[in-house]
């Protein structure tokens, strides 16, 4: 929860396409794998303006090119997961591919350990009969990454990138009952739950000049989720009655980009260009119960919401990093996006200002102000990430959130290989989205911005970093004192404290 923000307005971006599952297990282990990346960027303040569509931070992930002259890799076990990873060349010095592949293993021992607790538990008997009951329970998780990478000229470089993650869970509970007067009864319960990214781009570097380069791309995005649960009841002789509710939320995004570096002369470093998105959002939930009786069968539908939004966003940016004087630099940008959704364009101008100023070798400070808008909102009706869960668009009636920030901070370097960094922010955010209607564990989607309210929020704290690094040791104290606040006028008058308002945090870390 970043300055104040909730954990949905945060940017991920692999290889610099949007991804929206950045986690499994319910947030225990990233979709990051660490064997393929080479690169990553985290901004909690003081965006540049090439970034945008978030209000509270950017994580910019950039897996590695695989090896163009030799064949190598690395596999390896963990107590969850197993992972392999394998680079080299197709073409040597030309093309060269970069695969990994991350998955749970643990289902291996879990499956035949609860097969054998069924089997031995066997058949059971009682006054009134026999029954059985058997449970299957599975969770697992799998990333694969796979990268091409082929060099035209050292100027000319086309490289082709893929991800899929996808977690699963499944229980699935059978009990029957046999009872002495010849009668017979069965009843089972399915909970399947699924959820995660499948995304593919195509990026075309090429450097004019030393001075010159471009980055073209194109590429989709996918956020697909889903939760089954059933209850399915069998009477013999009597009635065979199945009832469930089924719940898809799907994503998908296409987009084109286009970046382009200048460096003019060596106290101006230009970044210009813009990008085009399509997104098309369908989530659907329905609710229904199947009942067979007397070999008759009749369905029941208590509600089927469906939802389809077709939505397009661009945008424009331009960013100029000046270097003042040899102490002083300024990063001075401004973006431009548009939202068009049901007719109505919401339009957006954010100014991004950042300065440096070093004092000397040892002491720097920082100061930005940054404005960031937010098109898509996530709605639920719990404090919970669940698949059941749904991406929605801003609409004729809901506004895009928006965010302003003023940030700064001191950053030092102490004798004996210690560091003392202190930031501090203030963030005001706009038109933000919380559930007003019933409770309910699957969000309304049936003229769903009426069971939502929009207000405002407010962060301010500051954030202290002491360390030590020799290279062998390193060592880390972090602590954070923070508010984060709301103003829903349609739940209370006033300010109070959000739900994320964790007001001290205090995290040390140890490495050898």
């Amino acid at each position: 929860y970043v300055h104040g923000g909730d954990g949905t307005d945060n940017l991920f971006l692999l290889d610099g396409v949007p991804i929206y599952q950045m986690s499994h297990l319910l947030g225990l282990f990233s979709s990051f794998n660490t064997d393929v990346i080479g690169s990553m960027d985290f901004y909690k303040s003081g965006f540049p303006a090439r970034y945008g569509s978030k209000l509270s931070s950017v994580v910019d992930v950039t897996t590695r090119d695989g090896n163009f002259e030799e064949l190598h890799g690395t596999f390896s076990i963990g107590l969850i997961d197993g992972r392999f990873q394998l680079e080299g060349p197709l073409w040597k010095g030309k093309t060269s591919f970069n695969f990994g592949l991350r998955r749970t293993w643990t289902e291996t021992i879990s499956v035949p350990v609860i097969a054998y607790i069924n089997k031995m538990e066997g058949d059971m008997n009682d006054p009134y009969g026999g029954y059985k009951s058997r449970v299957n329970l599975r969770y697992a998780f799998t990333d694969l990454n796979a990268k091409i990478t082929h060099k035209f000229s050292n100027t000319n470089i086309l490289s082709a990138n893929f991800y899929t993650g996808r977690d699963v869970f499944r229980f699935h509970d059978d009990y029957e009952r046999n009872y002495t007067d010849g009668t017979y009864s069965r009843d089972i319960t399915d909970m399947n739950l699924s959820w995660g990214n499948v995304l593919g781009s195509l990026v075309w570097n090429y450097e004019f000049s030393d001075s010159m380069s471009m980055r073209n791309m194109a590429y989709y995005s996918g956020s697909l989720s889903g939760m089954n649960f059933s209850d399915h009841s069998v009477d013999i002789p009597g009635s065979d009655v199945k009832a469930g509710v089924y719940m898809n939320s799907d994503v998908h995004n296409i987009g084109l980009k286009s970046d382009f570096y200048h460096v003019p002369d060596p106290r101006h470093k230009l970044r210009y260009g813009g990008t085009l998105q399509y997104h098309m959002y369908s989530p659907n939930t329905t609710a229904k119960t199947d009942v067979v009786e007397d070999n008759v069968s009749m369905s029941y539908v208590a509600y089927a919401d469906s939802l389809r939004y077709d939505t397009f966003e661009g945008s424009l940016y331009a960013e100029d990093e000046i270097a003042v004087t040899d102490a002083f630099s300024v990063n001075a940008g401004l973006r431009y996006s548009v939202y068009a959704t049901q007719g109505k364009a919401w339009h957006s101008v954010e100014p991004r200002l950042a300065m440096k100023y070093s004092f000397n070798d040892h002491i720097t400070a920082k100061a930005s102000y940054t404005e960031m808008s937010q098109p898509s909102h996530l709605i639920s009706s719990l404090y919970l990430d669940l698949p059941t869960n749904a991406w929605l668009p801003s609409t004729a009636k809901v506004r895009p959130a928006r965010s302003r920030e003023v940030a700064g901070g001191i950053y030092t370097e102490l004798a004996h290989n210690m560091h003392l960094n202190v930031e501090g922010w203030y963030k005001h955010m706009y038109h933000l989205l919380e559930y007003a209607g019933a409770y309910n564990i699957f969000p309304p989607l049936t003229n769903w911005e009426s069971n939502f309210r929009s207000g405002q929020g407010r962060s301010w704290g500051a954030e202290i970093d002491f360390g030590f690094d020799n290279g062998r040791t390193e060592a880390n104290v972090y602590y954070t004192l923070s508010w984060n606040q709301r103003k829903f006028d349609d739940f209370y008058r006033g300010w109070y404290r959000d739900r994320n308002d964790n007001r001290h945090k205090l995290t040390v870390m140890a490495k050898h």
